[in-house]
């Protein structure tokens, strides 16, 4: 684009006095506000960060989490794990655009199929303070004591982090125009809702934890503008409307608990590209003795693995867009053969929920990932490269890229699985679909 590359530094427009913010002590939503103005703002260049302390105990007596603490984090999220929601609006308006739900079981799946190892070492380590070891993980950032503000020569509290934060508004390709003389969004607020402490903490020894929380400070949002040329700017004046096209994140949840597990959900959209789901048994939500993060296969209230034996997709109750049942490579073999190698049918399809197969160059899904072998008390902390990263999905349109209509049909998904105890699973769902952003000086509408 014709113009002047900027650099902008964001405070939080709700900052309390002390600059600390905590889920715990009644401060969830960080709120940023990118002002109308006429420039163009490139997403993919946003980035939140900050610093964020890990404490435990109580008051002026909280202190990071010892060596022999069991507190732990999710080691593929890091300081993901902290988010709960994303919302972007107009600043203008306060028009929603784009609203994710579930954030932290989003990037729990979207973060490990389009990075790899090498990554989640490297940059990814430095940036969200994750790596995929759930040791190195406990030890490099909740008992980072080093990191805390209470030794010798350090000059803040806590380990720094900058985060970009996927979405479909952010990730688009198109720069987004802040101008609030009708070929803009009015400018934009980006709101960010923290997580419940029992669901960031786990236990790495299945104990009940006490008085573990998290506290953000020195919060800012960074990224770069576009300031249109001149002459740029003249012809954009005389525009009143325009239109800016991308994909959103829709995310929905429900629960199984029988062998023979048939969902439905009312998307309400018209353009889908694709849709995936991860897994975690319910109780292991917001229960400080479990990972609450974990995309764990199904399992049964042993700790076995409940095969996923056959799997199909109907649109309005008609198979699609698969025409046939995906009978997994388990479904005929016998419950006493422990075959942990996941079916390559449902890995490749989930991959391309994301994007083309063909298009993944970088990825943590690995026959140590993405396997049926998890501890015997159902759960992956002592499993290597971050655990496992179970997820079904599938594509609806990779070819055309304009989706699929489900504004007036539900999707379906019917499964085939071994559950044989009453052991609830939640299922966290998570579409993408295309959307059109129109907008005038009235202000905007999306179409969805």
């Amino acid at each position: 684009m014709d113009g002047r590359l900027e650099h902008l530094q964001i405070q939080p427009s709700n900052i309390i006095s002390t600059g600390v913010v905590s889920f715990k002590n009644g401060n969830p939503v960080i709120q940023f506000i990118i002002g109308e103005q006429d420039k163009y703002l490139i997403g993919n260049s946003l980035r939140f960060t900050g610093n964020i302390e890990i404490l435990e105990g109580v008051g002026a007596a909280a202190r990071p989490p010892v060596n022999a603490s069991t507190a732990a984090m999710d080691p593929k999220l890091g300081v993901y794990s902290v988010i709960s929601e994303v919302a972007i609006f107009s600043q203008r308006s306060k028009q929603q655009i784009e609203h994710i739900r579930h954030y932290g079981r989003f990037l729990a799946s979207y973060l490990p199929v389009l990075s790899s190892k090498q990554e989640g070492i490297g940059h990814m380590n430095k940036s969200q303070c994750s790596i995929p070891n759930a040791e190195c993980e406990r030890l490099g950032l909740v008992n980072n004591v080093n990191g805390s503000g209470n030794g010798t020569g350090t000059q803040f509290k806590g380990s720094s982090f900058c985060l970009h934060l996927p979405s479909g508004l952010l990730n688009s390709r198109e720069p987004i125009p802040l101008s609030a003389n009708g070929w803009g969004t009015g400018g934009l607020l980006l709101e960010i809702t923290l997580e419940n402490d029992s669901q960031v903490f786990g236990s790495n020894d299945g104990t009940t934890l006490s008085n573990v929380f998290y506290q953000l400070s020195n919060m800012n949002l960074i990224c770069e503008v576009v300031n249109p040329s001149a002459d740029v700017l003249a012809s954009l004046a005389n525009q009143n409307q325009g239109s800016l096209e991308y994909n959103s994140i829709s995310s929905y949840y429900t629960s199984v608990n029988s062998t023979n597990a048939i969902v439905n959900f009312n998307l309400g959209v018209s353009k889908a590209l694709g849709a995936f789901f991860n897994v975690i048994p319910s109780q292991d939500l917001n229960n400080t003795r479990a990972n609450g993060f974990a995309c764990l296969p199904f399992t049964n209230s042993d700790g076995s693995v409940a095969r996923l034996n056959q799997l199909v997709w109907t649109r309005g109750g008609v198979k699609y867009p698969y025409q046939f049942n995906i009978d997994t490579n388990v479904k005929d073999l016998a419950l006493a053969v422990p075959y942990q190698v996941e079916d390559p049918q449902v890995i490749r399809n989930v991959i391309g929920a994301f994007m083309p197969c063909a298009d993944v160059k970088n990825t943590q899904f690995s026959p140590i990932t993405f396997t049926r072998d998890i501890g015997a008390d159902g759960d992956d902390k002592y499993q290597a490269d971050a655990g496992t990263m179970f997820a079904v999905g599938t594509a609806f349109d990779n070819i055309s890229n304009q989706g699929v209509d489900f504004s007036s049909v539900n999707l379906g998904i019917q499964m085939e699985l071994g559950l044989t105890t009453d052991h609830p699973q939640t299922i966290f769902l998570f579409v993408r679909n295309k959307n059109t952003l129109i907008f005038n000086a009235n202000g905007l509408q999306v179409l969805n």
